[in-house]
């Protein structure tokens, strides 16, 4: 792959995986919320090393997301943990808290965010190049699915990122 050149461009439930991040950074610089220097992605080798660090191949989708705004998206979501610096970490936290309140967390999820630990939201790796997302919140009896794709996540992050994920799947978001 020649230097600057982008990584090839997927087609997820009908939408190019790289023209929806794209989209969706340019709509909120454009609306003044942020500047481009706000985002800071991940290299390929640094995605490479944490697949190897959690042993789990890692969706289409989620990879793009990291290598444009891994590092830093900004403003959004402060507060909670997503950022690439502790992702390698998330999953083993997360197994933990949901284990203490007799939840089993399943092995092939990856945890993506968290928040002040009573807080989880993660994928399945064994799902498709854009999977379904599902939140854990302490007050609730267990996961639930929030969003039908990594995608729906990613639209409201950018839509309403001031606001907590909603409780179950939400129409027009997921």
């Amino acid at each position: 792959m020649a230097c600057g050149a982008r990584p090839p461009v997927k087609h997820v439930h009908g939408v190019m995986m790289s023209t929806l991040l794209d989209d969706l950074i340019q709509s909120r610089i454009e609306k003044g919320y942020c500047k481009p220097a706000d985002f800071r992605g991940c290299s390929d080798a640094e995605i490479v090393t944490l697949e190897e660090r959690v042993n789990m191949k890692l969706p289409g989708l989620f990879k793009d997301y990291l290598r444009r705004m891994g590092w830093s998206a900004g403003e959004m979501l402060q507060g909670s943990d997503v950022r690439f610096g502790c992702l390698h970490l998330l999953t083993g936290e997360g197994r933990e808290e949901l284990g203490l309140s007799g939840v089993d967390l399943p092995e092939d999820a990856f945890v993506f965010f968290a928040h002040q630990g009573y807080d989880y939201m993660y994928f399945l790796v064994s799902d498709d190049d854009d999977p379904a997302v599902y939140r854990y919140h302490i007050d609730w009896d267990g996961p639930r699915q929030v969003f039908r794709a990594f995608s729906g996540y990613l639209r409201w992050m950018f839509g309403s990122s001031t606001e907590i994920p909603p409780a179950g799947i939400e129409e027009g978001w997921g």
